[in-house]
C-alpha cells in the first residue's frame, strides 16, 4: 500500500513536472512567434537551446524587449524549467546507469579480508583509482556514446551535406552544452530532433557528472574508514574518541566518536546541541530519561517559545504537511524494524544505566518515541534519532545487532551518518 502511495505521488511529481515544461515552451513559443515572426518550430527549437544552456547562437532576439523577455526567459529555463525536467529524466535513466555498472562490475572479482578481526571476511578491499574509476564509469559511458550515435544518424539523414562524423561532433559537443554553433541546423525536422536530443543528451551528462561526484564521494569515504580500521588504537587516539572526557568509551559513544573522525558527524554542530537537549531534559540529573520529564517539559514551556513554534508552523504551513506525512511513513516503518531487531535482542541489565549515565529506554517502549521525536522537533535534524537511539543502544546489548536497531532509525530519517550502515555496524 505504502509503495502504491509512492508510485503515486511520483506520477503526481512527474505530471506536474512536465506541466509546468509544457507551458514554459508554450509561452515562449507564443512571444516569439509574434513578437521574432519565427515559426513555432523554431520557437520551440530556440527554447530548449535557451534553458539547457547550449546557446547555438543561430537564433537570437532582436528588439531591446524581446532581449529583456529572453533575460527572464533565460533564468526561469536554467533555474526552474530544465533544472526539474533533467532531473527526472535522471531518475529514469540511473537504473540504466546502475544496470550498465552492474554488468561490468559482474566481469570482476572483490577482494574481502577480516579487517576488523571478527572471523569473517566482510571488508571490500578497494581497487587502485583508475581501476575503481573504469569499472563504475565504463557501462555509463557506453550508454552515453550509443545515444550520440543513434542520434548522429538521424542528424546524418536529416541534414542535408552533413557527414556522419560531423553529425557525431555535434552531438558530443551539443550534450555538454558548449554548443559552439560551427554546424547549422536548418531543415525543421532536424530542429525538432535537435530539441529532443538536447533535452536527452544534457540529462545524460548531468547524471554521468553526477555518477563521478558520487563514485568520488565514496571512495574517500571509504579510503578514510580504512585507514581508521588499520589504525592503531594509541592513547592519543583513545583520547580524541573519548567525548564526554571521562576516560572511557562505550560502544555509542566510540560509534559517534568514529562518525566523527570519518568526517560524517561535527560534533560542535550535530552532536553537541543533543548533548544539550538531553541535559536540558534530565531534570534530576540521573541520567536517564523517563515519560514524565518529557511532559514537565512540555507544561514549562513558556509562552514566548509556543509562539515561536507556531510562528514556524504557520510560515512553512504546506510544506510542514507534507514532511509530516513522510516522516509518519518514515517512524511506521522505523518501528517495524526496531521491533524485528528487539525480539532477537537481549534485555538490558539493571545496573548498566547508573554505570553509563546514558538514556535506558527500550527500543518498544512509547518514552523512546516521544524522546526521539521531541529531540527532532526541537533540533530541527533528523540527526536526533540516531544520536539517541545509538545513546540508548549501549545499554540494551553489547550485541552489535542492537546498534544495528538505533542505526536503523537514522537511516530511515535520512541522516547523512546513518545511511552509511556498514561504517555504523563497524
Amino acid at each position: 500500500f505504502k509503495a502504491t502511495i509512492m508510485d503515486c505521488g511520483r506520477l503526481a511529481g512527474a505530471a506536474k513536472v512536465l506541466l509546468v515544461f509544457v507551458a514554459y515552451i508554450a509561452f515562449g513559443v507564443l512571444f516569439y512567434v509574434n513578437v521574432e515572426k519565427w515559426t513555432v518550430v523554431e520557437a520551440i527549437y530556440f527554447s530548449m537551446v535557451t534553458m539547457s544552456t547550449v546557446g547555438y547562437g543561430d537564433l537570437s532576439p532582436s528588439s531591446q524587449v524581446s532581449q529583456a523577455f529572453t533575460l527572464l526567459y533565460i533564468l526561469v529555463g536554467i533555474t526552474v524549467v530544465f533544472s526539474s525536467m533533467s532531473s527526472w529524466l535522471i531518475e529514469i535513466v540511473t537504473p540504466l546507469f546502475k544496470t550498465s555498472r552492474a554488468l561490468v562490475e559482474s566481469l570482476f572479482t572483490e577482494e574481502k579480508v577480516d579487517l576488523n578481526g571478527d572471523g569473517c571476511e566482510d571488508f571490500t578491499v578497494l581497487p587502485s583509482a583508475p581501476v575503481y574509476y573504469i569499472i563504475h564509469l565504463f557501462g555509463p559511458v557506453c550508454v552515453i556514446i550509443a545515444v550520440q550515435c543513434a542520434s548522429a544518424i538521424m542528424f546524418a539523414a536529416l541534414e542535408p551535406g552533413w557527414s556522419y562524423w560531423g553529425a557525431f561532433y555535434h552531438c558530443m559537443v551539443t550534450g555538454t552544452t558548449v554548443g559552439y554553433g560551427d554546424m547549422s541546423i536548418t531543415t525543421p525536422t532536424g530542429k525538432l530532433w535537435a530539441t529532443l536530443h538536447i533535452l536527452v543528451s544534457v540529462s545524460l551528462i548531468a547524471a554521468l557528472i553526477s555518477q563521478i561526484s558520487e563514485l568520488q564521494g565514496y571512495r574517500s569515504r571509504m579510503l578514510e574508514k580504512t585507514f581508521h580500521l588499520t589504525r592503531q588504537l594509541d592513547e592519543e587516539f583513545f583520547n580524541s574518541l573519548d567525548l564526554e572526557q571521562d576516560n572511557r568509551i562505550g560502544k555509542s559513544e566510540f560509534a559517534l566518536a568514529m562518525l566523527i573522525e570519518l568526517g560524517q558527524l561535527d560534533f560542535e554542530n550535530d552532536v553537541r546541541p543533543f548533548f544539550a537537549t538531553f541535559e536540558r531534559l534530565d531534570k534530576d540529573n540521573s541520567g536517564l530519561l523517563c515519560p514524565a520529564d518529557l511532559a514537565n517539559h512540555y507544561k514549562k514551556r513558556s509562552d514566548k517559545q509556543q509562539r515561536a513554534v507556531e510562528t514556524v508552523k504557520q510560515r512553512l504551513g504546506k510544506e510542514m504537511k507534507a514532511m509530516a506525512k513522510k516522516q509518519a511513513c518514515k517512524d511506521d516503518t522505523s518501528k517495524q524494524m526496531l521491533g524485528r531487531k528487539a525480539s532477537s535482542v537481549s534485555p538490558s541489565t539493571p545496573n548498566s544505566a547508573a554505570s553509563h549515565g546514558n538514556v535506558a529506554l527500550s527500543p518498544n517502549s512509547g518514552a523512546a518515541s516521544m524522546t526521539l521525536a521531541l529531540a527532532a522537533s526541537e533540533a530541527a535534524e533528523a540527526l536526533a534519532r540516531m544520536a539517541l537511539a545509538a545513546r540508548k543502544c549501549e545499554l540494551s546489548s553489547t550485541s552489535v545487532a542492537d546498534l544495528e536497531a538505533g542505526a536503523l532509525v537514522a537511516i530511515q530519517a535520512g541522516s547523512p551518518a546513518g545511511r552509511n550502515m556498514d561504517v555504523v555496524q563497524e
